[in-house]
């Protein structure tokens, strides 16, 4: 096997991989699992791991020595750490981590991550817990604040409501931010206020269905607008 894909099968565990060293890619997105299988490092040629919208509370330390791995997708899950340093693994190119919570000093690890990293992916809240630390420098309302870099990609992911779907909103100006622009969630206090005030109300929606029946996205998305969430709608 390359592939192990068992997204959306509601397994409280991955089944045993015994004899499947040689797997590239595990996609099991969307069940109910609590924690990995402790033999992941003997995959050492595993590229993608795909757990997102899992209940998963740890990530084992063993990802730090798996050198091909190149996309860790994990966001809505239980986190509140990651191993130590795994945002500055060599070779990682994609780090999803919106949607967890994560404790302080995790997040302290992770911010600001490296160039080498493509994608950090966190949520508003995230870097606001980070941001309000004092060794984050963004602290003081005056402080002259150093942007994050823009391989961080933050948005809001707290639509509040009942809505039974994960939805991350990322603003245009997020998604193509320079080294002047502060990321979502790290201005405060006041700074905060007048960077809102100055930003287009715009909404971007990207989305995928992996199921047969997904949701009536155009009613989905009017009901989005309709709570007018912060300053997207």
């Amino acid at each position: 096997w390359k592939a192990f894909r068992v997204n959306g099968n509601f397994l409280a565990e991955l089944p045993p991989l015994e004899g499947a060293e040689a797997l590239e890619e595990i996609h099991a997105m969307g069940n109910s699992i609590v924690a990995l299988p402790s033999g992941l490092h003997h995959f050492a040629r595993l590229r993608w791991l795909l757990i997102a919208d899992n209940c998963i509370e740890a990530l084992p330390a063993a990802l730090l020595g798996l050198l091909a791995l190149e996309s860790i997708v994990a966001y809505n899950n239980r986190l509140t750490d990651v191993p130590l340093g795994l945002g500055r693994k060599p070779g990682l190119q994609t780090l999803l981590l919106e949607r967890n919570p994560l404790s302080p000093n995790c997040l302290m690890d992770l911010l600001p991550p490296p160039s080498s990293l493509g994608t950090l992916g966190m949520d508003s809240q995230q870097i606001a817990t980070w941001a309000a630390t004092p060794s984050s420098g963004c602290e003081r309302e005056d402080a002259d604040i150093e942007p994050l870099p823009p391989n961080v990609v933050s948005g809001s992911c707290d639509l509040g409501g009942d809505l039974p779907f994960y939805l991350k909103l990322t603003r245009v100006s997020q998604l193509s931010r320079s080294g002047q622009e502060t990321a979502d969630g790290q201005a405060v206090g006041s700074t905060a206020t007048a960077a809102a005030a100055t930003r287009p109300r715009l909404l971007v929606v990207a989305f995928a269905a992996s199921h047969a029946s997904g949701p009536e996205w155009l009613a989905l998305l009017r009901e989005v607008v309709g709570r007018r969430h912060g300053d997207w709608a």
